[in-house]
């Protein structure tokens, strides 16, 4: 046995060394990976140019069209605002009650010019409030906080007032 441990002990430093080895292997696989990869791998890589000028050209000339051609004014942009014509075919009805409710929705968007101090205490409020809802139902998962069997629950909600303010009968 003596000569076996002895074996065993020679061959740690030659295992340590292998393992680093081959770590120092995977880390130059990874690397020389890295480096043939880098052009696909980000937009901004170096990549050769594809296009020719004269494709570049014509882009820019399709661009510049557009651009003139949704400049101008159309129908729909002349007519004012909250006016709109009949619906084409298919789309929808106009009914009453959207003529009713319109004034609900008239002020989409419109915010409060500056909080107060009485919003931020509502706001406050609100979040102490749902934390503590959130801590409730924590405990509850976690079984710290105890609810009644089912068959008591019941009971239990309908005298969970007069017990908690008044106490035991």
């Amino acid at each position: 046995q003596a000569d076996v441990s002895s074996s065993n002990n020679s061959s740690a430093p030659l295992t340590a060394m292998a393992r680093a080895f081959g770590g120092l292997i995977l880390a130059l696989v990874a690397v020389v990976l890295l480096n043939l990869t880098k052009t696909t791998l980000f937009i901004s890589g170096n990549q050769p140019a594809a296009r020719t000028s004269k494709t570049t050209a014509m882009r820019l000339e399709y661009i510049e069209k557009n651009m003139e051609e949704g400049s101008k004014p159309t129908e729909a942009s002349k007519t004012p605002y909250g006016v709109r014509g009949p619906l084409p075919a298919g789309y929808g009805i106009r009914t009453g009650l959207s003529d009713l409710l319109r004034p609900l929705n008239s002020e989409y968007g419109v915010t409060a010019k500056e909080d107060s101090i009485p919003t931020y205490i509502v706001m406050v409020t609100g979040i102490l409030l749902l934390g503590l809802f959130y801590t409730l139902l924590l405990l509850i998962n976690n079984q710290s906080v105890l609810l009644p069997p089912e068959d008591e629950f019941d009971e239990y909600v309908a005298n969970f007032l007069p017990y908690f303010f008044f106490g035991e009968k």
